[in-house]
């Protein structure tokens, strides 16, 4: 895990009611930003295209069933949030109408390139 990207979100106020969630747990929000980050490695290739993922989908359920206290799962879901934010992985957020309820992500939408071939330019 970045350093820096550790200590940008140490910064906001995402960051900081995270590490104060994690005070009694004995791990940092940089220890849990960088076990989210590993998690979403061996995670996102199986993704599928338009389908809605809760925070606990993307952490999987090994570190999920590791993060037993509320606190700490609201925590990851702050660090899951920022490294959105931040583009540091291929998710966006999906906004409700409402704006209310639990977040959830979709992979990003790949960009297309809609090219035309003119006959004249075939050789």
């Amino acid at each position: 895990m970045n350093i820096e990207i550790v200590n940008s979100f140490l910064l906001t106020p995402g960051g900081e009611r995270a590490a104060w969630l994690l005070r009694n747990h004995r791990r940092g929000p940089g220890d849990l930003l960088a076990a989210i980050e590993t998690e979403l490695v061996g995670v996102l290739p199986h993704l599928i295209h338009g389908v809605l993922y809760s925070t606990e989908v993307l952490c999987g359920p090994d570190l999920w069933n590791r993060l037993r206290y509320d606190g700490v799962r609201r925590a990851a879901g702050m660090c899951l949030a920022y490294l959105v934010a931040c583009q540091v992985v291929p998710l966006q957020l999906h906004w409700t109408p409402s704006g209310k309820g639990p977040k959830r992500y979709m992979l990003k939408v790949a960009p297309t390139f809609a090219t035309t071939v003119e006959v004249a330019d075939i050789p």
